[in-house]
Parts: structure tokens; sequence; C-alpha cells
């Protein structure tokens, strides 16, 4: 603002009530609203149409909503978004047959997403879907253990396997693998970048994991490996901001 001459006008772009709260001090679009700035509201959705973006209004505005009847992507607006109510057991196997009929289409794991609103509560929880989908779809993936880990399985809370999806849960600067799974350059993995674990080289007491990630190949020490990733077959909806898969 004090780079601008005294006159120039300025339109300030953002969305003071629906997304997430500044990290840091302020907020800065209501503090500018309650004093008084002059301000319009934009209420039609372009970034998504049909029945998604009817239904995402509804849920925001606190209203009831309704899905499709039945999928129609000629329609005008499209009829893109149905729910299925079903119990938790049922929930689960339908899971399963969705992923299996996408993978039938030629889409890898890595390319289809599912998204739950719950960590640990309940039985369709991140870690309860994580771990049935891992037995699923990964479950000749060997185990990656090093020998410190000798008498200790019980107490290691995420259990990968080579070919596990996983995602990262803090943004942190790694090194890119080279072809014989030494340290290469430095590389940003950023919190919520998903990848695939590929192999694992095991020296003495110590033992690096290589998983394919949006960057490129990257080697980390399984010790740092464990704290900062986990399983990916599904995520919150909250780890999921800002990311796009093919399938959801």
């Amino acid at each position: 603002l004090q780079a601008v001459r005294r006159g120039t006008k300025l339109l300030f772009v953002g969305d003071p009530f629906r997304q997430l709260s500044p990290v840091g001090r302020g907020k800065p679009f209501i503090d500018m609203i309650n004093a008084g700035v002059p301000h319009g509201s934009l209420t039609e959705l372009h970034r998504f149409a049909g029945r998604i973006a009817r239904v995402c209004n509804d849920i925001a505005d606190g209203k009831p909503w309704e899905g499709s009847k039945k999928i129609d992507l000629d329609a005008v607006p499209k009829e893109n978004f149905i729910h299925i109510e079903s119990p938790n057991h049922r929930t689960m196997v339908n899971l399963k047959s969705f992923v299996e009929q996408f993978l039938l289409r030629g889409y890898s794991l890595d390319q289809i997403q599912i998204l739950c609103p719950c960590n640990t509560s309940g039985d369709l929880s991140r870690e309860r879907i994580n771990a049935v989908m891992q037995k699923w779809f990964n479950p000749d993936g060997l185990p990656v253990l090093a020998q410190f880990d000798a008498g200790k399985e019980n107490q290691i809370k995420c259990k990968f396997q080579i070919g596990d999806k996983v995602i990262c849960l803090s943004n942190q600067c790694g090194r890119l693998a080279e072809s014989d799974g030494s340290d290469g350059k430095s590389a940003y993995v950023a919190n919520g970048d998903t990848g695939v674990i590929t192999r694992v080289i095991q020296t003495g007491k110590s033992a690096k994991v290589i998983c394919r990630m949006p960057v490129g190949p990257m080697v980390f020490d399984l010790i740092n490996f464990r704290n900062d990733f986990t399983l990916a077959y599904a995520i919150t909806g909250h780890k999921s901001q800002g990311s796009q898969w093919p399938v959801v």
C-alpha cells in the first residue's frame, strides 16, 4: 500500500467467511469490512458446477441438501453428485468395489483418493480405512522394517509396506534419490504431498526408504519417515485442501 500513489484504486479479492483464519495475525478482509470499506459478494460458483456446487453452497449456508437422483453430465446444470446412505460395514465393502472398478479402467492407486472426515474416530476413520485398504490392495507388500525394530513391532503405529501409498505430514527439505539409492540434490516436500514407497535400503542398523513423490524419487531415513509420513489410501478432507485427483 505504501508503494502506490494516493488516489490509486485498489481491488482486494478474497474469501473472508468460508475459509480458515489466517495463520498470522489479524483477519484482513473481515477487519476491512467491519471498518466500513465498500465491498461486494460473489455468489455464483464457476470453479466447479452442477449439483456439486449447489450441495457445497447449501452446506456452507447451513441448509438441508439433496444429491442427484442419477448421474447426468449432459444436463444443464450437471447432475454430478450422488449420495448413497449405507451402514458402516457396507460402506467399507462399497469403497473396495469403488476402487476396484477404477483400477480396472486403468487408473492407479495414486490417482484414486478416498476422503474421510475423521482421523481416529469410528469404524470409518482414516486409520481404520487405511489398515483395511492396505490389506486389500497391497497384501503382498514387503514390510518396511530395520534391525532396530526387532522386538518393537507392536510399538510401531503405522506398519508401512513397499508399494504403500503414503502422505507427508510436514513441510520439509529432503534429498532426491540417485539410481543407486544414495542421496542426491536437495528437494522440497510439502505437507499433504502423496507418494508411493518403492524400495528400502538397509545398511547395518540403519535403513533408508525410497519414495516416489511429485518432485521425483526421494530418499528418507526410516526413523524420520515413520514420524513424517502415514498411509494415504484414505486421507481427511482437511489434508486434501489444495490437492486434486482424477478420481475421488
